[in-house]
């Protein structure tokens, strides 16, 4: 996330926003580690 974000707070809310959005279209409605990864390499 660190890494991710640059240590942005909002950087930060936009991830996690994005990796729950992800998981709730997939199905798992929880957000995983795969979620996370994902964002952060459609992101940089």
């Amino acid at each position: 996330m660190l890494a991710a974000s640059g240590g942005l707070t909002g950087e930060v809310v936009r991830i996690l926003n994005e990796a729950a959005e992800l998981a709730i279209r997939d199905g798992t409605e929880s957000v995983t580690l795969t979620h996370l990864e994902h964002v952060a390499k459609v992101s940089n």
